[in-house]
């Protein structure tokens, strides 16, 4: 059964400075984005728009003097020993953090 997903990849930075390379990707995309899922993001023209201004609020442009949303996020770790290709990060079981009145519709 063919089923549409979310994929994002993330740079996390704090005050200390770079964080991980993290995932974002299926369902919890969806927590995430407070249960929007990539058909109703697909279909519905507001809820494309509202999941792209959560993305310029995470991602400002440069220059651009924007608050960004508060991301208190769980991140698991994983690895593959076949690929030796290191240690992949991935945010689970996190929302974005926004006021409620500003939720999807």
């Amino acid at each position: 059964m063919y089923r549409h997903s979310i994929y994002f990849q993330f740079i996390l930075y704090d005050d200390c400075g770079w964080l991980a390379h993290v995932q974002l990707t299926l369902d919890d995309a969806v927590r995430f984005f407070h249960g929007l899922t990539p058909e109703e993001v697909l279909q519905r023209r507001e809820s494309y728009k509202w999941v792209f201004r959560q993305l310029l609020r995470l991602c400002p442009s440069k220059g651009r003097d924007t608050e960004r949303p508060v991301l208190d996020a769980c991140i698991r770790t994983f690895s593959n020993p076949k690929t030796d290709s290191g240690a992949t990060y991935q945010i689970f079981d996190t929302v974005l953090c926004i006021p409620e009145n500003e939720y999807p519709q």
